[in-house]
């Protein structure tokens, strides 16, 4: 059974709680003693279900679907899976520099320029795509985590498409996107999830903001310093290298 299916079984199983008290409701008279415990069970089983039909979004949904879609298709990636991480953005960005860091870690991140990234509220995932199967999509493989608490600062340029990235060990990145458009999303995208990790937005509020901009561009998408998987040498970060999101 796939994580999607366990992760539902809980809210599956409420439907059916309601339609064995439905039985028992019609199978109990009412002068028997465990009536008013059923009616009361019943009341308030009815009611919780009326609540979570009333709050559950479908973009919330279809974001959870999506993370997991993410995590499957990335070499290693369960560890994405967590319940209160929410999807932003995907694409192909270049990596046009890095600097303010040693020799051997600015060659190695730029030794394969061409990266496809993926951005949730609270990190950025950068990998390389593996292979493209039509049957199975594409496959990644996972080469750096970065947590949007170690970023201090996310700057850009439509017009010269590109996103500038400061991060708290001073090291700094200039990401390529393809187009104009897509630098304004993924810089809107950026800045809105960061200010969310430093607590300035609740997670409802960035939410909207995203979706905002996904709107006002038309985008069919609405898009933690890690380490690197085979590195040897020191990342900035300053969360211990065992540390996973």
């Amino acid at each position: 059974m796939s994580t999607e299916s366990y992760l539902m079984m809980p809210l599956q199983r409420l439907p059916r709680y309601q339609t064995i008290l439905t039985d028992l409701k019609k199978f109990t008279s009412d002068n028997h003693s465990d009536s008013p415990l059923i009616n009361s069970a019943f009341k308030q089983l009815t009611e919780l279900l009326t609540e979570i039909k009333s709050s559950v979004n479908l973009s919330e949904h279809n974001s959870v679907r999506k993370l997991m879609t993410v995590a499957k298709s990335i070499d290693g990636g369960e560890h994405l899976l967590m319940f209160d991480r929410r999807f932003e953005r995907e694409g192909a960005l270049n990596m046009l520099s890095v600097r303010k860091t040693s020799a051997e870690r600015k060659k190695s991140l730029l030794s394969q320029k061409n990266y496809y990234c993926f951005l949730f509220n609270d990190v950025f995932i950068l990998c390389w795509v593996k292979k493209t199967d039509f049957s199975t999509g594409r496959t990644f493989d996972h080469v750096e985590t970065v947590y949007l608490t170690d970023i201090t600062k996310c700057e850009g340029n439509e017009d010269e498409k590109e996103i500038i990235l400061h991060f708290k060990s001073k090291e700094t990145w200039t990401l390529g996107p393809r187009t104009s458009k897509e630098t304004g999303l993924w810089l809107a995208s950026f800045k809105t999830c960061i200010e969310e990790q430093r607590g300035a937005l609740s997670p409802r509020t960035a939410k909207s903001k995203a979706s905002l901009h996904a709107v006002k561009s038309d985008s069919p998408h609405s898009t933690r310093h890690g380490r690197r998987r085979a590195a040897t040498h020191s990342t900035p970060s300053t969360k211990p290298s065992s540390d996973k999101p």
